[in-house]
């Protein structure tokens, strides 16, 4: 219960109290007076005097206490009266003297509270419709229109006062049909919500059938202990009502009009109940037309009498109605051509659309259009003296659409309204005119707006080949010109011209966007005074399609320009790729190699897909965060970006062209900007040219887009609450770092300046830590793992991102500066930071998990992949490789235990993690700022814990009772529990390619002295040496100074040395390798033969008679190959000699487990994409092989020696598991890819 603030005392004597007068009373400034308890006595005394009170209060009533309330509440003869106030300061206590009627004399304690019902705490939902009016009790909608509510919840008193203390504020949302729960909401879970915010609910694609819904929102808190809770109902019932007719404008054209009685034929279905049709002729008298009271199809013909026609231009409306319900079909407005003699021209008009009945005035119809939806209208003509009509339509006197239709023949208009101002048409044919006007219903609740000042803006929806000039095509003064273009295709798509809402151009034709005196958008010359490029920036759309390609290197769309050096720059399309030339080339070394890149801003996709491009020109102004940079996005988002300054000089002469010479290319819309749009108006843009406001043929409409990237505040930035709103639809995860620091102390202190990432990064060293005041984590995946973490180490992490803008950061869950406790606590967290009843741990006790099953670690990563732009292939390959290859059946000795001894604990053969947005603030009061994308993953340092290799395993201790069941013997039958892991630096280093000197071999030392510490960390026992380690036992110890001891690391080199020493005779015994040696010159080894077989891998090469009988004694080798084809197939050009983790757990037999994936699809370590779809490990391109490790000896070795084996694994699978096609199905991969990665952040 509120505690009331009772702010004076009520003078007795100035406002005397009666039987009924409140004991106390509120004030204009929502305090509250109060009679004082001695004046509240001596009127009870004086009152009760004479009376004989009946009844006790009624029990539960929290009203306040009238003086006769309280007369009621005595029994017997009342001797004495005394009030008090309660010890808490919240009741009255009445302590009464009575008389018995035995003549005794009994003391009675009678409570009441100060407050009213209004002081009642509670939770408040406010549940609305989409434009924010209040919802009737219940309502009828038409079966297959939206129905959007809002709604906000909150904590106050009944009576509408503020409550604070109260906590793990939650909401829900469920539909039912009828009185039960529909199946998608039947598991619906509470989240977190904000107090006051409002979040929007579509319930529209679960109103499937004609029956009544509940829309029920559910709200829950806690208070004082206790749980409030609240439920508020929007209730509607859903029915069908639909008339359509086959009937066409053009009827009854062909012999001048009609001279007979006219039939409409109608086609109604309805929910069951009474139904009609309703039409009028001219505006006059409505007609009723009966239909069954069934759910059935039925067909009527509406009959239009001569008689009741005027010579000339008639209109006939009709809908058909539900009766009990009120609901109505589509509205139809039809004219009809009545013969007759003065009948010169005549221009016909259909058309349908939600409205409650008849036009207001039928000479001059309205159609109710609906934002974001398209509508049209058909049309046709008449000229009594030609066969072919002209008809046209306007818009404030301009041509819209001008169509040669024979007698009979139609056209149509239309479009899709991102505004909602009203738009007035003219349909003419010679002296006739039709007009109509476009009335558009906005939807408030939709936020994507289409950026204005637009230099121009060509979209093909709504063309026909049948215009008078299907070949006119402007925007302004800008226009196409087209070359070879048929204006003619047929039903399967051949031909070229207008078809299905584009502009297809096939077999050669093509088209230029020119003007009067040309057009040439990327020459600032030609710009209007005050838009240079370099001042204002430029903004270029298209969105197309291609279809039938010949050629995927066909230039479909280019606008280009050649420097002095003759290299080319300016925009190229091709069917599988598009991207902007700068015109510099790059030379780079890499494993030896010199590689040469075109450098551009773009990206390769998959021919035939529907794709937005948007290329941004951000000026070279110093208020622009991305100043001289070029914005490249897909579909709204942001995909690459490059700088342009000092490359682009932005005097390209050439126009824009598309061609069809290679490709057929399906134009749907093309916008140019004198501007550089915001990230956000690109997405904007994308949004609401969508065409379809709901869900539509597999496709997102403007609602879902606009609901999944709702997440601004006022000023265009990233809003934490609307993030946390799209947790439950979205399962998106966040991450806050909260904090202060400097650069200059491991600590913060009242005089840091900077947040705590912002010192960070300015530091910049990846051996310094900062303390971080408040980690939160707010689990996307299951919210019971948020975690809130205090007074923790956290440092950048890995070597390259010290030398990227956004940084990783790796956090020490056990570890934080002398004097501090390092605090976690597990437990979802509200809106207001809070946690209820969590679980905390301290000191070495902290766990970093990211599931319910997941194996505890110690360290976490926070990942940006800023080499990666999707934010994908990292973590997402690493979660599809780890669930691929179990399902594989192809399972490491950890993962082979738990399955067999049914732990639930998820020992993993690569990192996990999920994506999340990260924000960061210097306190917990200040405004969150937002810091971008990442992934909080595994960290790989001190990861051997979630791989399994630990020191025990399902309470066994590896390496004894059953767990010497799932470790390998060696040569003389002996098991132990040797666990090492390797992981590969260098793509050149000879040890990242498995050569290997053996230590038999005179020339070893030297071997491993230039060799082995640049090519080969220890991941695990970590910083672990051959000899640039500090030499301490403890912290840094040296394999070399231990040789020969017999202790752990001369068992781990011996190891080590076993299976590279196999490699190596191998190789020796292959044609390619008989002849090499060992050079310590170069310290590496020469006369190996390399050279491929054309294109082809060069088998014979590297035949060995060994390595197929043993390779198993040494290698886990299906889990090899799986790795190894995994890495083909997903193009990962950077994982076949660094990036690998070499792990075993019994110094016998190792296998290769997936690290560090941001170089796959083709993307190497420089963020350049040299890769294309149909490379592979013997793809050449400018000088260099494309994958790395291509002079690899065990991948030469496995693919020369194991075909048989690769082939079973890839198409049959292994063992009895899945094969490699199932398990990394292209389905599989975008669902891990674009799913369980991409869909969880906003665009």
């Amino acid at each position: 219960m509120a505690k009331r603030k009772i702010s004076g005392i009520i003078n007795a004597t100035e406002h005397p109290m009666n039987l009924e007068t409140p004991w106390n009373q509120k004030q204009p400034d929502g305090t509250y007076h109060a009679y004082a308890g001695d004046d509240i006595e001596a009127f009870l005394k004086k009152e009760l005097s004479n009376r004989t009170p009946t009844e006790e209060l009624v029990s539960g009533e929290t009203k306040p206490p009238t003086s006769g309330t309280v007369f009621d509440a005595m029994v017997g003869t009342v001797t004495d009266v005394d009030v008090q106030d309660s010890e808490d300061g919240t009741q009255y206590v009445m302590t009464v003297k009575q008389k018995d009627d035995q003549g005794g004399e009994s003391s009675k304690e009678v409570r009441f509270s100060k407050y009213t019902d209004d002081d009642k705490v509670v939770v408040n939902i406010d549940l609305t419709d989409s434009g924010g009016a209040g919802l009737p009790a219940s309502q009828y909608l038409a079966l297959g229109s939206g129905f959007v509510v809002k709604y906000s919840v909150g904590v106050g008193t009944a009576g509408g006062g503020t409550v604070d203390g109260y906590s793990d504020l939650k909401a829900r949302v469920i539909v039912k049909r009828g009185s039960t729960v529909i199946s998608e909401f039947r598991d619906a879970e509470f989240v977190g919500v904000t107090a006051g915010q409002s979040y929007t609910f579509d319930a529209s694609p679960y109103l499937k059938d004609a029956t009544a819904y509940t829309v029920q929102v559910e709200a829950q808190a806690t208070y004082q202990d206790g749980t409030l809770m609240k439920t508020a109902t929007a209730k509607v019932t859903m029915v069908a009502m639909e008339l359509e007719t086959t009937y066409s404008a053009g009827n009854g054209l062909a012999d001048g009009g009609y001279k007979n009685d006219v039939n409409i034929p109608f086609t109604a279905k309805g929910t069951s109940g009474e139904k009609n049709i309703y039409y009028r002729v001219n505006g006059g008298q409505a007609f009723t037309l009966g239909l069954s009271a069934g759910s059935g199809v039925q067909q009527k013909n509406v009959t239009i009498p001569l008689t009741q026609m005027q010579e000339g231009t008639n209109v006939v409306e009709a809908y058909a109605q539900h009766e009990n319900s009120g609901v109505v079909s589509r509205v139809h407005y039809i004219t009809l051509l009545k013969a007759g003699g003065g009948v010169t021209a005549y221009a016909g008009l259909m058309f349908s659309h939600r409205a409650a009945g008849f036009q207001r005035d039928w000479k001059h119809p309205v159609l109710e259009a609906e934002q974001f939806t398209a509508w049209n209208f058909t049309y046709a003509g008449y000229d009594r003296d030609a066969y072919t009509a002209r008809v046209k339509v306007t818009d404030r006197g301009s041509v819209v659409k001008e169509d040669l239709l024979q007698r009979g023949e139609t056209g149509s208009y239309g479009r899709t309204n991102v505004n909602v101002e009203p738009l007035d048409y003219r349909v003419s044919c010679g002296d006739a005119v039709l007009e109509v006007q476009v009335n558009t219903t906005s939807h408030p609740d939709i936020e994507a707006t289409l950026a204005p000042d637009a230099v121009c803006t060509f979209d093909a929806f709504g063309r026909s080949n049948t215009e008078n000039n299907p070949a006119s095509w402007v925007s302004g003064d800008k226009r196409m010109e087209f070359r070879d273009v048929l204006w003619s295709v047929n039903e399967y798509g051949a031909g070229s011209g207008w078809h299905k809402d584009r502009l297809l151009l096939a077999g050669g034709a093509g088209m230029t966007l020119t003007a009067d005196g040309g057009y040439r958008p990327f020459n600032e010359a030609d710009k209007p005074e005050g838009f240079a490029i370099r001042d204002v920036g430029m903004t270029l759309e298209i969105e197309y399609s291609t279809a039938n390609v010949t050629d995927t290197d066909a230039e479909l769309i280019t606008c280009l320009g050649q420097l002095d050096n003759g290299n080319r720059y300016g925009l190229i399309v091709t069917p599988e790729e598009a991207k902007f030339l700068t015109g510099v080339v790059t030379e780079a070394m890499d494993a030896g190699q010199v590689l040469r890149y075109e450098d551009s801003v773009g990206t390769k996709f998959q021919p035939g897909t529907n794709i937005r491009i948007t290329y941004v020109f951000y000026p070279n102004v110093q208020t622009n965060e991305q100043r001289t940079l070029i914005g490249f996005y897909v579909n709204g988002e942001e995909s690459a970006a490059s700088k342009w300054l000092d490359k682009v000089n932005f005097d390209i002469q050439s126009q824009l062209e598309f061609k069809s010479a290679g490709a057929d290319l399906n134009v749907k819309s093309v916008r140019i900007y004198n501007k550089a749009l915001t990230s956000d108006e690109v997405l904007n843009n994308y949004i609401v040219d969508r065409n379809h406001l709901e869900d539509a043929d597999g496709e997102p409409g403007v609602r879902s887009l606009d609901e999944d990237n709702r997440v601004l505040n006022e000023g265009d930035t990233v809003s934490m609450e609307k993030l946390m709103g799209l947790m439950k639809k979205r399962r998106n995860s966040i991450l806050v770092l909260i904090g202060t620091g400097s650069v200059g102390s491991e600590v913060p202190s009242d005089s840091d300046t900077l947040n705590v990432v912002d010192a960070l990064a300015q530091l910049n060293d990846k051996k310094a830590n900062k303390l971080v005041r408040e980690v939160r984590f707010y689990n996307g995946e299951d919210r019971t793992l948020d975690f809130i973490l205090t007074n923790v180490y956290v440092r950048i992490q890995g070597t390259s991102s010290v030398n990227y803008a956004r940084k990783n950061f790796r956090f020490y869950f056990q570890k934080t500066a002398s004097g501090w406790t390092v605090t976690l606590s597990y437990g979802e967290i509200d809106g207001n930071g809070r946690q209820k009843n969590p679980v905390v741990t301290t000191g070495k006790k902290n766990l970093f998990k990211l599931r319910r099953n997941s194996v505890g670690a110690k360290l976490a990563c926070s990942k940006c992949d800023f080499s990666d732009s999707s934010m994908t292939t990292n973590t997402g390959g690493a979660k599809l490789i780890n669930d691929g290859l179990k399902e594989m059946g192809l399972l490491t000795p950890a993962q082979r235990y738990a399955k067999d001894h049914g732990l639930e604990d998820d020992y993993r053969s690569a990192i996990d993690g999920l994506p999340c947005d990260l924000f960061v603030a210097k306190s917990a009061d200040e405004d969150l700022t937002y810091y971008g994308q990442y992934n909080m993953n595994n960290e790989k340092s001190d990861s051997y814990p979630i791989f399994g290799q630990d020191e025990t395993i399902g309470g066994e201790k590896w390496g004894e009772g059953d767990t010497l069941n799932y470790l390998e013997a060696d040569e003389e039958g002996h098991k132990q529990y040797l666990p090492v892991c390797f992981e590969t630096l260098n793509n050149s280093n000879p040890l990242c390619l498995f050569h290997w000197l053996p230590s038999t071999e005179p020339e070893h030392k030297d071997f491993m002295d230039y060799n082995f510490d640049g090519g080969l960390e220890f991941n695990h026992p970590k910083d672990t040496f051959w000899s640039d380690g500090g030499g301490d036992a403890e912290e840094e110890p040296n394999l070399k100074d231990h040789l020969g001891t017999g202790d752990k690391y001369d068992k781990m080199y011996k190891a080590t040395d076993r299976m590279m020493s196999f490699v190596y005779r191998c190789v020796k015994e292959t044609p390619a390798g008989r002849n090499m040696v060992y050079s310590t010159e170069s310290h590496s080894f020469e006369g190996v033969d390399y050279e491929d077989d054309g294109d082809k891998f060069p088998t014979a090469k590297w035949q060995s008679d060994t390595f197929r009988k043993e390779a198993s004694k040494y290698f886990d080798l299906p889990h090899l190959i799986a790795y190894y084809l995994y890495v083909q197939f997903n193009l990962g050009v950077d994982q076949l000699a660094k990036n690998m983790l070499i792990r075993t757990w019994d110094g016998v037999k190792w296998l290769i487990d997936y690290y560090d994936g941001d170089c796959q699809l083709g993307s190497d370590n420089k963020s350049f994409l040299t890769g294309k779809y149909d490379d592979n490990r013997q793809t050449k391109r400018d000088g260099a092989y494309v994958m790395q490790g291509h002079n690899s000896w065990l991948w030469n070795l496995i693919v020369a020696n194991c075909w048989d084996m690769i082939v079973e694994i890839m198409v049959s699978g292994w063992n009895g598991g899945a094969s490699f096609m199932s398990a990394f199905s292209i389905q599989k991969a975008i669902d891990h890819f674009d799913t369980e990665q991409m869909k969880k952040w906003c665009s």
